[in-house]
Parts: C-alpha cells; structure tokens; sequence
C-alpha cells in the first residue's frame, strides 16, 4: 500500500473544505463556491465565430440543405443535439437539415459518412479539424464547411470555417465540442435576435462531463451547474430516472460520469444502426411510440422513444461489460505469458482477442489492473505491418501527458486525442523498438501504484464529522476534481462484529465506535482479511487503510461509511 499526502503542511482534519481545494489547485475556494455568469467568456473571443454565423445565415436565406456529422462519443451526440434542436428549431426553418451518423468508433468525414448529393451547408461539431483532405474535396464541390471542434490542430485546414478553443486565444482551453456549440449558438442567439442557446445547457453539461474536462476551470463548471440544474431534454430526464437509485436521488457530476454517460456511450459503441438513430432522435425529442412485448409477459405495451432509448443503452452496457470481462481474462493471460506487464508501459497486441470497439475501454480497465498506462494494439485492415488502437493512462501516474510522451518517443504515426485517452498508429518493426525507447525513458521512474491522499489521521481522529464534511464537497467533484482519499491509521478490527456481504460473501464491513461503516467490497481471493475471518483464530487485527469518505442512504437512513480501497496489516496475522 503506498500512498504520499498531497500537501505535507496541511494535514489538517480540521480544515477539511479547504485543504481539499487547495490540493486541487483552487486557491479561492469560496469564489468556485458561488460561480455566476460572470464566470462566463463572450463568445467573440473564439476566432471566425461571427464568420461562422453569416456563412451559417447565408444558406438559410437560401433555404439550401444543411447536414450535421455526428461525431462517435457523447459528446459527440450532445453537440450535435444541440446543434440539431437550435436549428430545428428556429423561427420560419425552412432548410432541410439531415445528420450521418458513424458505423463505428470512427470520428470527422470518415469513409463511413454519406453526405447527400444537394448538400451546401456541412457542419462537423466535436471534430473535423484535422480533416483537411476532406474538406478541401467536399469545398471544391461547393459545400461550405463550418467545423465546431475543441481537439489540437496538427496543421491549418483552410477549407472549412474552423471555431476551436485550441486554436486562437480563447481563454478556456477546457471546454469540449459540446462548449463549443453553444458558444456558437450563443452567438446565433445575438444575430438572429433570439434566446434558445440556454434551452441545451443541460446536453452541454452531459457533454463535458462526458469528455473528462477539467472541471476547476470556472468557466466549464458553471456551465455544468447550470445544465444539471436544468434537465429539461426528455431523453436525458428518462435515463435519470431509470439510474436514480445508483445517483442516489440527485444529480451530480460525478454521477452523469458514472451511472449516465457509461450507459450512452456504451450505446454509440455496440449498437447497430437502428438503435443508434433511436438514441439521437431521443436526445433531439423527436418524439416516437413502439410496440414493444416485455420479457416474461404476453402483452404488447407502448413504448415512448426516450424509454425504448434508455432500455437500448442499458441493454449494450450489459453486453459491453460481458463481452469485455471475456476479453480481459484473455488479454492478461497474454500480458502474463509474454511478460508484458514487467515494461514500463503495458502494450499488448489484442487482434484475436478483443473487439475493436471495446479497445478504449478495455485498455482503461487493464491499466487499472496493472498500475500503469496501457497500449492495446490490433493489426490495421489495408494497411500490412501497421498496427493501431488506443491508449488510457492512470490516475496519479508520473507519466502527466501519455499522448506527449509516446510522440516524443519518435516511433508512432500518430498519437492523437487528449493526454490521457487517445487512439494511435505504429509500424509493426517500430513496436518493440518503441518499447525499449519507453523502459529507457522510464528506468529511473517508479510505475507501481501509488495514492495521493488528503488526509493521514490516526482512527481516533474518524469522527462522523469528519466523514459527513467531506461528502458535502461531492457535488463538486469531477475530472481534476478527484474525490478524496483518506488515510486511516491503527484501526482494530474485531471479528465478533465483523460482517461478511454479498452473495459470494467476498465483501466485508466493520461498524466503527458503533455508527461509521468500514467497507471493503468484492474482495480478491487472497483478500487477507477475508482470510483471517474464514481461518484464523486471532480475535482482532489492526489495519491501515485508504479509503473514500462517504454518506450512504438506504431506505431513508443515512450511515456515515469509509469505502476501503487498499490496507496492510500491522499487527494480528
């Protein structure tokens, strides 16, 4: 168990709210307390905006035909939901507006995308900015191009009318696709004298959460506050409800990204055509009824396009899960027989053993298992001797920019996305020199898993008080934003009073000085104290743990409980 206090001198339990901001780099804690609109940047700060409204107002003069590219991700789909809904929308809309959406994990103007014949007006929200071959055909066919995007330019692309927060000055460089288009609505709302930009804030919120964003930056939290205290679109209202159990009644951040967003995104990543159409007719309330006969029952019921959405979404994160524990097993067998998982970096060739479209998610789930960033790589369809996939870094690891890194190694065709999560190319000769480029790289850097933490108290110092502090600040929690860690010393546990759980029995709970719940749940095999309540004589152990603090309601009772993450045995084996 390791673990290294975030701020050596502010160890101090009794300072607890802002301790935890100013480890997390927010110096005016009260300020980011009470964010207002005047958190907010104008929109006249991203380049060409106002060129991307006229171009925009030109065709609807014209009433040409104007088509959105849905891009592969929930933000991807909140953006153009957004997009989709405003222009809908709008006054006396007398242009035709179509969406394509992605057959796969693809992204931009892929081979995939079907641009009708009597396009004039392509818009590419969430992506686009690198597509330069692209947009240079479809403008020498005179389709004007408005791109909506948030990713790093690689080189100019003077196609395409590009409003990208990476691109020019604009002070927040935390703001996804989703950000983007309601900047570019905003804007829409000014020209066309107007006021829908604000109907979406709810579908912005989902999209940034969705994207990792930073959520310190003022400017994307208050627009994530805003949305969640907003969920007006029926899609969204449909899918809380279904999940309000795991939200525990109320919507946060940091639950969208855990019980929400997993559920859509697992949707564009396993669902057919059909079911991917019925999710984006949901988020743009494009209201439908189906017959639909329930499992075990014999009658045909009516069912509204937002439930059937919900049911698909839950349906293919059973299914992705499934299909992914499969994989997992199989994949480590391989990282194990090779020894892979002694590198610095884990990369392992996944082609008959995992699906593509898992490969982010999986490689997510393997670097978590190991301690360390991972590379699931697959051979390339048409392109011999090349192999490609994607990358996901760990919380905490020394590596702070995984995508900069692997770039700089000088081995990769590409490596693009964000720094921690990003999809990459590489020859096959070059893999093994690329590895050994990364152990030299990382000699000197200690890879095994290691916790940040708040706080190092002694089990005299865990009070209730304690405990309910902290689960008042996680409302506020989200990317870059982590829940705390806690670290409890010298706790005695009794196995009198201790109580096995589950129906494996394999989770175990402790009650502290009779009212907080020491839990540790699904617990491996070889868990130690599994172990000494099943086989050993010894009446008591005393543990140090880490652990999240956390306020846990069931049946309208709350119970102060500390979720163990890791431990090690001091005295009692």
């Amino acid at each position: 168990m390791k673990y290294e206090l975030l701020n050596h001198s502010k160890n101090d339990i009794h300072n607890i709210e802002n301790v935890i901001f100013e480890n997390r780099g927010i110096k005016d804690c009260k300020h980011y307390m009470n964010l207002s609109d005047y958190d907010l940047y104008d929109y006249t700060l991203l380049d060409h905006i106002n060129e991307a409204v006229e171009c925009l107002d030109k065709h609807i003069q014209n009433k040409d035909h104007i088509h959105i590219i849905v891009d592969s991700d929930v933000d991807g789909y909140t953006s153009s939901a957004c997009l989709y809904q405003y222009l809908r929308n709008m006054d006396d809309m007398q242009c035709e507006i179509t969406y394509s959406l992605h057959t796969g994990k693809q992204h931009g103007i892929s081979k995939d995308i079907i641009i009708p014949e009597n396009t004039k007006l392509l818009f590419i929200p969430d992506s686009g900015t690198n597509d330069i071959e692209q947009c240079k055909i479809l403008k020498n066919q005179n389709i004007d191009i408005i791109i909506l995007d948030h990713h790093i330019a690689d080189n100019p692309n003077p196609y395409a009318i590009i409003v990208n927060n990476q691109c020019c000055n604009y002070p927040n460089k935390d703001l996804s696709g989703v950000g983007i288009v309601y900047k570019f609505l905003q804007a829409c709302d000014d020209y066309f004298w107007i006021e829908k930009a604000d109907n979406y804030l709810d579908l912005v919120a989902v999209g940034n959460i969705a994207d990792a964003m930073d959520i310190r930056s003022y400017e994307t939290r208050r627009l994530i506050d805003k949305g969640i205290h907003n969920i007006n679109n029926k899609f969204l209202q449909a899918m809380f409800q279904k999940q309000s159990f795991s939200l525990g009644n109320q919507i946060t951040a940091i639950g969208i990204a855990f019980y929400i967003v997993p559920l859509i995104n697992s949707l564009i990543r396993v669902g057919n055509e059909e079911e991917k159409d019925i999710l984006f007719r949901a988020l743009t309330e494009q209201y439908d009824e189906f017959d639909y006969k329930k499992r075990g029952t014999s009658g045909i019921i009516n069912e509204n396009i937002y439930d059937r959405a919900v049911r698909y979404c839950v349906n293919a994160k059973g299914k992705q899960t499934r299909e992914k524990e499969k994989s997992i097993s199989a994949i480590i067998d391989d990282i194990q027989k090779h020894k892979y998982n002694y590198n610095k970096i884990i990369i392992d060739n996944v082609t008959k053993t995992l699906d593509s479209k898992l490969t982010g998610l999986t490689a997510m789930s393997i670097a978590n298992y190991y301690g360390k960033p991972c590379l699931l790589l697959r051979k390339t369809i048409g392109k011999p001797n090349v192999y490609s996939g994607s990358g996901r870094n760990i919380n905490n690891s020394p590596i702070e920019d995984l995508r900069q890194f692997l770039l700089n190694t000088g081995y990769f065709n590409y490596v693009t996305g964000h720094p921690s999560a990003f999809g990459t190319e590489i020859d096959k000769d070059n893999i093994p020199k690329a590895i050994q480029c990364i152990n030299e790289k990382l000699k000197d850097t200690d890879m095994s898993k290691k916790y940040l933490v708040d706080f190092i108290i002694d089990s005299e110092d865990l009070t209730v008080d304690v405990i309910h502090r902290i689960d008042g600040l996680k409302k506020y929690y989200g990317n870059c934003f982590e829940e705390p860690y806690i670290v409890v010393k010298n706790l005695i546990l009794n196995k009198d009073t201790i109580i096995l759980m589950g129906k494996e029995q394999n989770s175990w709970k402790y009650i502290f000085n009779d009212d907080i719940a020491i839990v540790k749940f699904k617990c491996s095999q070889d868990d130690k104290i599994l172990k000494w309540i099943n086989n050993s004589d010894e009446k008591s152990l005393v543990i140090n743990l880490i652990g999240k603090a956390s306020m846990n309601e069931y049946k309208s009772i709350l119970t102060p409980q500390l979720i163990v993450e890791d431990y090690s045995i001091i005295e009692g084996e």
